[in-house]
């Protein structure tokens, strides 16, 4: 009876044991995260809060209910809001707002891919609203004080019009002197990988522009989904907005170089 009654102890605290240990190999946020006795509208709630959105995308996946509503529009028309707030889009006039058929979530799919791109196109580089700034201005070596004092450039614009020529509002700029001509270059596909690669005259996108004789701009992106175009000389950062007309850029510029 004494043998039984120890063997029966024994394995008690065997089962406990087991049981601890398995309950230390769960994972403590999974035993928090009981989701599935919460209603459908409070499970959006949640995950419109969330800023690691491929978490949503792959919670989604976990059975065909939050598949179902991990998918829906509005979830989607958040998460858009809130990431493509205060950012640019690729020109002037254009909105992150679904085409006819498109989802929210389709939208921010397309939208972040199209971010990443480093190839501006002609009508985006036309459309767009330019700021002008000096790097090094070798005019200043050579300018007066007075001269050099209306080379102000924090306020100045460039603009690309659609028959290739480029002008800025800059005081004394080669570009108010005479006509200079502006072309898109892209890179050869042989040369992608190469850091000096050779540049081929493009119509319809470019990863470099050419203004005149000057050094070549490269073209990459602002934090704010921006383009930058820079050389070791000057710098052009785009100011886009939706609710500017393209044709509106050309003639604020026009009203700024009247005006001085």
């Amino acid at each position: 009876r004494r043998l039984v009654k120890r063997a029966s102890m024994d394995n008690c605290k065997h089962e406990d044991a087991t049981s601890e240990e398995e309950r230390s190999h769960r994972d403590p946020g999974m035993e928090k995260l009981q989701m599935g006795g919460l209603s459908d509208d409070l499970i959006l709630k949640v995950f419109s809060r969330v800023d690691e959105y491929p978490l949503v995308a792959s919670c989604s996946r976990l059975n065909r209910r939050f598949n179902q509503i991990l998918n829906c529009d509005s979830l989607w028309e958040d998460i858009c809001k809130r990431v493509m707030h205060g950012k640019q889009p690729p020109q002037n006039g254009f909105d992150f707002l679904p085409g006819p058929g498109e989802s929210f979530k389709h939208v921010f799919l397309r939208v972040l891919y199209d971010v990443s791109r480093l190839e501006i196109s002609r009508e985006e580089l036309i459309n767009s609203s330019w700021r002008f700034y000096f790097c090094s201005d070798m005019y200043l070596y050579h300018a007066s004080p007075e001269q050099a004092a209306q080379r102000d450039s924090r306020s100045a614009w460039a603009f690309f019009s659609p028959d290739g020529i480029f002008m800025s509002t800059v005081p004394g700029a080669p570009s108010q002197r005479s006509m200079l001509k502006w072309q898109l270059l892209l890179r050869s596909e042989e040369e992608s990988g190469k850091v000096e690669g050779k540049l081929c005259s493009s119509e319809e996108k470019g990863t470099h522009v050419q203004i005149g004789s000057y050094p070549v701009l490269g073209v990459t992106r602002t934090q704010n989904w921006g383009w930058c175009l820079a050389s070791k000389f000057v710098l052009l950062l785009s100011e886009n907005s939706p609710e500017q007309k393209p044709k509106q850029q050309m003639m604020m510029m026009l009203a700024d170089m009247n005006a001085r």
